[in-house]
């Protein structure tokens, strides 16, 4: 068999697109505002991990679906994403037991809670009310929203979208493109998906980057000109600290649509040195476990600040250590608990994988 090209300059930008959404949920826990940030745009990372996603998928298991079973299929995307998810759920409700700020164990229901938590562990949305969640669909873990139409993406992968000819791709690509544009209009922002109210939008924003995440890999991989890493690093990075402008729900759909299936496919084609090749694989290892587990840290220091003010060189020396601190824990994780069950489950379900 031969080997796959693994994309490891990839892996990196995904790494580099974690830290930012840690460091704009940081900047929203200590401000309080969501005009004063680093990164303003952060949340769109959440896009460029869905175009990265439909890339790496069809990649992986384009030319080898027809003789995949869907079940196969699923328990290689269960092993890969879900012990992480179970591991957030639990310090998103360790948390809340035990949070000193966050007064509001006068209202807690033992039977809503425990069916709350049960629904994050299975990736189920709740419209149950758990106190002092903002009504978050995963009150416990909020970035799992993304992670649940992550699953959707793939189970509709499985199904239909490996072997969809490329006119009924390009006609879904066009049609959930549609559906961005008109919902960033309606509501002034792509911000949305993890709310009741915004569900739709974080549809859309699923529908379309994974879609052109296929496309890119599928019929417009064009690029023969290698382009430099640091011209990718620096315009992802540019993309996702765009100040909020006049025309913001524009600019966001051009970040989301144009800006980065163009990093995904630039990217794809950048040759990187050894040493670099090492970085860009540990920022990959640690992108995932960083994104679904550093959430419980921002509900806390959320509810701090909102009692206590803190001054701009206490704010940054915060911001600055948790996200040091952070990604130490997302390392811990991957090390000790990640990879291990990983590696126990596939394991075990090796004679049904293949």
């Amino acid at each position: 068999m031969i080997e796959k090209k693994h994309y490891v300059f990839l892996d990196g930008l995904r790494g580099i697109a974690a830290i930012v959404v840690v460091i704009f949920h940081l900047f929203e826990s200590v401000y309080q505002k969501h005009n004063v940030n680093l990164f303003p745009h952060g949340f769109l990372a959440v896009d460029f991990f869905f175009c990265l996603s439909g890339f790496v998928i069809a990649h992986a298991y384009d030319d080898r679906a027809e003789n995949l079973s869907c079940l196969s299929f699923f328990k290689r995307r269960f092993v890969r994403l879900h012990p992480l998810v179970i591991f957030g759920s639990f310090l998103g409700i360790a948390i809340y037991f035990f949070d000193p700020w966050g007064n509001y164990s006068t209202s807690w229901n033992p039977i809503l809670i425990g069916i709350a938590y049960l629904q994050s562990n299975i990736l189920i949305p709740t419209l149950i009310s758990v106190p002092n969640r903002y009504g978050n669909l995963f009150p416990f873990n909020p970035p799992s929203w993304s992670l649940s139409l992550e699953y959707l993406a793939n189970i509709f992968y499985i199904l239909i979208l490996w072997k969809l000819p490329r006119k009924w791709l390009i006609l879904m690509l066009t049609f959930s493109l549609s559906s961005l544009i008109y919902l960033a209009h309606k509501f002034g922002t792509l911000s949305g998906g993890w709310h009741p109210e915004t569900f739709t939008v974080g549809v859309a924003r699923m529908s379309f980057s994974f879609f052109a995440g296929l496309a890119i890999k599928r019929y417009f991989f064009l690029f023969k000109v290698q382009p430099n890493f640091i011209v990718v690093v620096v315009l992802l990075l540019i993309a996702l600290g765009m100040p909020f402008l006049k025309y913001n729900w524009l600019i966001e759909v051009i970040i989301v649509a144009l800006i980065f299936p163009l990093i995904v496919a630039s990217a794809a084609r950048v040759n990187i040195s050894n040493k670099l090749q090492y970085t860009a694989d540990i920022l990959g290892r640690l992108s995932y476990p960083l994104y679904i587990t550093h959430y419980w840290f921002i509900i806390t220091l959320s509810n701090y600040c909102k009692i206590y003010q803190l001054n701009k060189v206490s704010a940054l020396a915060v911001i600055m250590g948790a996200t040091c601190s952070l990604v130490l824990l997302a390392y811990l994780v991957l090390r000790i608990y990640d990879e291990p069950v990983q590696k126990w489950l596939n394991k075990k379900l090796s004679r049904h994988i293949n």
